[in-house]
């Protein structure tokens, strides 16, 4: 018997389909977690167990084969979620022209950027874009990954590489050096490095942003450090701390650590890599008035201060925080 003939006879029509039960299908189906699925849509676990179960109620057969190891996809689930993903990529497509028809400054709009872009560079500006746009509500999310704007995670990103996704639309704002910076109490125990080669004796503070694996992706001659690393971690402020406090070595943007109390650069006319910075946004999104008020906005920004990321003026904003601590 085909999974069609399963299907149950209250479902004569698209109408009768449980639309929002296709939603958790969904997100299960590509965590293959229950619990997942409930913490990715904010809803309970046993609220997204009792949809799917209302699903494939309705659908007569079940989507979902459970075990201990997870979830796992029936032949009917395997059918329909090809369709469910088509389902969702339309219903994005829909919310973002709605988006786009609103030309009010007012509202929300979500920037998804790095942890250093964030508090380090864009609290600075805030003030002036709440005096500009008071009725605009920002809602920043501060992550390492890149956020998918096709699938609607966000409306405008800062990326530290140029997106190649046809949909969208990214415009270079500035370029940010990166250099090596130790405390001096550091440099008292264990010696200043005159050349690169001396680093081969000191400990390095890495963060993930310049991994391994970021290198050909991010950074334009991101030079091969010698030395050990000794603490690596995702987070700027958590490395820059680390050097302040003498653990060892860190590579950190220069703009931002040269204007921290307790960090000295050295080999300051060595050039350890640099990042350029896109602003990117959805093409559809583009046409929405505050959306691309603070794309505007952002880009002003990024390019005034484009000379301060590169290492080649004195501070052009007010202290940040990691300055004045």
């Amino acid at each position: 018997m085909s999974a069609n003939a399963n299907m149950n006879d209250d479902i004569q029509s698209w109408r009768d389909l449980p639309w929002s039960d296709l939603a958790i299908f969904l997100a299960a189906a590509e965590s293959g977690s229950l619990t997942k699925a409930a913490e990715e849509l904010g809803i309970s676990q046993p609220t997204a167990s009792r949809r799917i179960d209302a699903l494939e109620a309705a659908l007569g057969v079940p989507v979902f084969a459970r075990s201990r190891q997870g979830l796992r996809l029936t032949a009917l689930g395997e059918t329909i979620l090809d369709n469910v993903r088509h389902m969702a990529e339309d219903a994005q497509a829909i919310a973002r022209a709605a988006r786009s028809r609103n030309q009010a400054l007012c509202g929300r709009v979500t920037v998804s950027l790095s942890e250093g872009m964030a508090d380090i560079w864009l609290t600075r500006h805030l003030v002036s874009f709440y005096q500009r746009y008071p009725e605009i509500t920002l809602e920043i999310r501060v992550e390492h990954r890149a956020a998918d704007l096709l699938a609607g995670e966000a409306d405008i990103a800062v990326r530290m590489f140029r997106p190649v996704e046809p949909p969208l639309i990214a415009r270079r704002t500035a370029r940010v050096r990166f250099g090596l910076f130790a405390a001096p109490s550091y440099l008292e125990k264990w010696g200043r490095p005159t050349e690169l080669a001396d680093l081969a004796g000191h400990r390095l503070i890495w963060a993930n942003a310049v991994s391994e694996a970021m290198k050909a992706r991010c950074f334009d001659d991101l030079v091969s450090l010698p030395g050990r690393r000794r603490l690596v971690t995702d987070s700027m402020h958590l490395a820059i701390s680390a050097t302040r406090e003498g653990i060892g070595i860190g590579l950190h943007p220069v703009q931002w650590a040269r204007d921290i109390v307790g960090l000295e650069q050295i080999l300051p006319d060595r050039v350890c890599g640099e990042v350029e910075a896109w602003l990117v946004t959805h093409e559809e999104l583009r046409s929405s008035a505050r959306i691309r008020a603070v794309f505007d906005f952002l880009a002003e920004k990024m390019e005034e201060d484009a000379p301060y990321m590169m290492g080649r003026s004195s501070r052009s904003m007010p202290p940040s925080r990691a300055s004045a601590a």
